[in-house]
């Protein structure tokens, strides 16, 4: 009872929930996105009620960034040509995703409130794999696992992250449970059926095994489950095709990732292609303010694509809000990395920096976890994790090169 008052808790789950209306779950409110509405307001309460210190001097390059790109997403509004839905999945999730964002991004201290964050964010993957467990145990057979409503490709996104903070959790537990919840996870993630969450965690692991070789020799060991992970994946997938698919009869269509002509030939695969062709199409068209907010479903049905959005968010940020805005996200995702980089040495050569290294670790696969799932499936606001888990990156990094300004002072 006593995390209820804690607005990082009601953070984390606004961070995560899909745009499910509330009445999916018997609330008489079909509003998109109400039930994120619902837990930004008692995000709101709980912060007020306990107004947490306001940090200064951390208005820096990447904030700046993600305000610009917020902004014109909340204004964009001004030239939708459906109002009513551009302002209740657009503009209304924008805005409350950049007052969320920016009053955590400036209260939360890196060493003390960072951790509950990320825990918050496990154990919300935690009661998602129990559910999913339940699913399958009242079932017998599920074909793609999703709990909730939810559909599998939101699902995968809770087991990745889980995975993620399994390997990295500090905790005084014995490690053999971290990696025994760590490997369920995977084969969850792995349950939806989803391309993406193959090529999520692919993703994942390659960076995982990157940052324990390059940050310290003592992390080696967090290598080799996701070295042999990924051995198992690429090159054993028919005997996990075959022992999964007892349970999670599509679980195979994840692997059409690693083969190329199925993948396009796929009934979704030539979708997401044919809906990136039509996309350029209309960048050409329009290619300095865009098509607005849900401009895509409109332009996109005089080529004979009918669907709300283009399961792309690099795509659609360029098609539904221009060159300007497609190459602010990209500066803004290539500064990310460039930041995060620019540290490991540091950590490398410091033992007495594993807590920094553990968040930052965990900062960098949680945000390549959900910018790599944005580019097969949701919209912008469903990729709003990508925003949140980049500025963490960023104030770690700041806290990082503080830390090593004021070893520089104290040798000098």
């Amino acid at each position: 009872m006593r995390y209820l008052d804690d607005y990082l808790l009601y953070f984390a789950i606004f961070l995560l929930i899909g745009k499910s209306p509330l009445s999916r779950f018997g609330i008489p409110i079909s509003i998109p996105f109400s039930g994120m509405a619902l837990f930004f307001v008692l995000m709101m309460i709980a912060l007020f009620s306990r107004p947490p210190k306001l940090i200064k001097g951390r208005f820096l390059p990447l904030f700046a960034l993600f305000s610009v790109i917020c902004f014109i997403m909340i204004f964009s509004i001004c030239y939708a040509r459906n109002l009513e839905y551009a302002f209740y999945n657009y503009s209304l999730p924008s805005i409350m995703i950049y007052l969320g964002t920016t009053l955590v991004y400036f209260t939360i201290e890196v060493n003390k409130d960072l951790p509950r964050l990320f825990n918050y964010c496990f154990a919300v993957s935690c009661v998602m794999l129990f559910l999913g467990f339940a699913s399958v145990l009242r079932g017998g057979s599920v074909e793609r696992l999703s709990v909730l409503g939810g559909g599998p490709n939101t699902y995968y996104r809770f087991m990745i992250q889980g995975y993620i903070l399994a390997m990295y959790r500090r905790t005084r537990t014995n490690s053999i449970w971290d990696l025994a919840i760590a490997i369920a996870f995977v084969l969850f993630s792995l349950a939806t059926g989803s391309k993406g969450a193959l090529a999520v965690l692919l993703v994942v692991m390659g960076v995982q095994i990157v940052q324990n070789l390059r940050v310290s020799k003592a992390m080696l060991k967090k290598t080799i489950f996701p070295a042999l992970s990924l051995i198992s994946l690429v090159l054993f997938w028919p005997s996990l095709v075959g022992f999964l698919s007892r349970f999670f009869p599509k679980v195979y269509r994840a692997w059409t990732v690693l083969r190329y002509n199925e993948l396009v030939s796929s009934t979704s695969g030539a979708a997401r292609i044919n809906m990136i062709k039509t996309a350029a199409r209309l960048i050409v068209e329009r290619p300095l303010f865009g098509w607005g907010p849900a401009g895509f479903s409109e332009g996109a049905l005089r080529y004979g694509v009918d669907h709300p959005y283009v399961h792309n968010v690099v795509v659609e940020l360029f098609v539904e809000y221009g060159l300007f805005v497609g190459a602010l996200f990209g500066v803004f995702l290539l500064l990310t990395c460039y930041r995060a980089v620019s540290v490991f040495k540091y950590l490398k050569q410091k033992e007495n920096e594993r807590g920094l290294e553990t968040l930052l670790n965990s900062s960098v696969l949680l945000f390549l976890n959900y910018f790599v799932a944005s580019l097969f499936s949701g919209n912008v606001v469903d990729a709003r994790a990508v925003f949140v888990f980049a500025l963490t990156t960023e104030l770690i990094v700041q806290r990082v090169k503080e830390r090593t300004e004021c070893g520089l002072c104290s040798e000098t």
